[in-house]
């Protein structure tokens, strides 16, 4: 005697949850692709300044980390070594890793190798780090969990004789991707708590920001003050509210679909107006996972088994188990991160998971342009004298960029950014005028973010090693007349005002002084 059909309620209810806590096999094909070839650009990017930002010869060498960046729970295989044989050797390996994931060759293999590697680049770079990075490692992680290669991959051709993969797939482990890319979005909501978010005003100081600021974007937003008046609030509400509607149980396919739809919006308009490297693509990865079933059947991607298959199943009842266990600790651990960056010691993740979070870097607070954004920015004057007098400019090439006599009637007080050293009255004043497009100042994000990070005086000590390295490598090619003698970094500090009243004038602040040859240098912290 067969068994009684499940009633329309308990139909709908699993169709429910399958599509509300389920991922499509579909969409994690379509991650899978995009985190990849994303990783591989990273590792790409970090070849160009391997010598600089990753080996004991540049500005960051490992006693720096130890001393100044790192946690004692935090592992590293780029630790291991500050030759720049070794670096180049596991970023070789990383990018492999790369490609593998990407093409679903033993994905599962390439997945843990790859996380292992950028777990292990980010404690050996963490001063280099943007909120994109952190993105990357959490989404590389949690792929751990899921059948990342079952479409779309090597693997998937290499078994086609067992069966085609399920549309879908259900576990602890896909409501744990789910969430975690959710609290990225409600917890910086909850984090930007100044006024400035509830005044409309966010957006204008965001644009503001100069070495963040793309251009023309910004500034044609910046001339719509209407336009700045609208994103402001439709960000935040669109950060804090998106989230949710991925529980709605009616209309599911399309709910979902818009949610999804209205995040890659969003990124492609930060892509837009400001220079955040890899940062909007790899959210956009993320929420690629989050397509349903119902979008693909719309643009004509249909599958042989429509069904859902629960996560593990066909394992055994021990692998099933234990799998769930696994995601539901760490699931845990980081709502309970994350509710510890909004509550405070009333949410303090306990000190055991705390250790298992630092190390496997689970750890995360999502305060991306909160509680407000930069209200202040500005740009880097790095006059050099050489071996034989002459001024250079060891920043951007070239001379300096003195400011004329015109120019300095201009400033309103006396206090002229005069490099020392000069011969008595034979002064230059470094310009003040802001270059063109200060954004383009700076190589690529890496370059961007550390050199923000060298101007702030929770990283002051660090400027102690970046002198030493900029010196070894200007001096590793000139000779004679031409090697570098000492230097010195000119922060010119640009505070933004209200809306109404723009930009400040400008404040130059020498924040060092170093010395090629001699065995101290100077520190001026802001």
């Amino acid at each position: 005697m067969s068994d009684p059909a499940p009633s329309p309620v308990l139909r709908w209810l699993k169709a429910a949850v399958g599509d509300v806590f389920g991922l499509d096999t579909r969409s994690l094909a379509l991650t899978r692709v995009a985190l990849g070839a994303l990783c591989l650009i990273d590792v790409l990017v970090r070849f160009e300044d391997l010598q600089f930002f990753l080996t004991d010869a540049g500005a960051i060498p490992r006693v720096a980390v130890i001393e100044e960046l790192a946690r004692s729970e935090h592992l590293s295989l780029y630790m291991a070594s500050g030759h720049a044989l070794w670096v180049s050797l596991l970023l070789v390996v990383q990018g492999l890793a790369a490609v593998c994931f990407a093409v679903g060759y033993r994905t599962r293999l390439a997945n843990l190798v790859l996380w292992v590697l950028v777990v292990s680049l980010h404690v050996r770079g963490g001063i280099l780090l943007q909120s994109g990075d952190v993105v990357m490692r959490l989404l590389l992680f949690w792929s751990l969990f899921l059948p990342m290669g079952a479409r779309l991959s090597l693997d998937d051709l290499r078994r086609r004789p067992t069966g085609p993969p399920p549309a879908q797939v259900l576990g602890l482990a896909t409501a744990a991707f789910g969430v975690q890319l959710a609290v990225v979005y409600i917890f910086t909501a909850l984090l930007k708590s100044d006024s400035v978010w509830s005044n409309g005003e966010a957006v204008y100081y965001a644009l503001q920001i100069d070495h963040f600021a793309k251009q023309p974007f910004a500034d044609l937003l910046l001339g719509q003050p209407w336009a700045l008046d609208l994103l402001t609030p439709a960000t935040w509400y669109w950060e804090i509210v998106g989230p949710w509607l991925l529980l709605v149980p009616v209309l599911r396919g399309p709910a979902r679909s818009f949610v999804v739809g209205g995040f890659v919006c969003l990124h492609l308009g930060f892509f837009a107006g400001l220079e955040i490297g890899l940062f909007p693509w790899i959210c956009i990865a993320g929420w690629l996972a989050l397509l349903p079933g119902w979008f693909w059947e719309r643009v004509g991607w249909r599958v042989h088994d429509p069904g859902l298959r629960l996560l593990a199943q066909g394992r055994g009842a021990a692998p099933v188990v234990a799998h769930n266990l696994a995601a539901a600790f760490f699931l845990a651990l980081i709502v309970n991160w994350n509710l510890s960056t909004v509550g405070g010691a009333k949410f303090r993740v306990p000190d055991g998971p705390r250790m298992v979070g630092h190390m496997l870097r689970l750890d995360q607070k999502w305060n991306m342009f909160a509680p407000y954004p930069l209200k202040d920015d500005g740009w880097y004057a790095m006059p050099g004298q050489l071996a034989d007098g002459r001024w250079v400019d060891v920043w951007q090439g070239g001379e300096p960029r003195w400011a004329t006599e015109d120019e300095r009637a201009t400033w309103p007080d006396a206090d002229d950014p005069t490099p020392a050293g000069q011969p008595e009255g034979a002064q230059q004043w470094l310009s003040r005028d802001k270059p063109a497009l200060v954004s383009a100042m700076y190589r690529n994000q890496r370059w961007r973010k550390y050199m923000r990070n060298l101007w702030l005086k929770q990283y002051k000590d660090l400027r102690l090693y970046y002198g030493k390295g900029l010196c070894r490598r200007w001096n590793a090619t000139a000779r004679g007349d031409d090697r570098l003698r000492t230097f010195q970094i000119w922060y010119m500090k640009e505070v933004t005002g209200p809306p109404a009243q723009g930009e400040l004038p400008v404040e130059p602040v020498r924040i060092w002084t170093h010395h090629c040859y001699r065995t101290t240098s100077g520190d001026r912290s802001p």
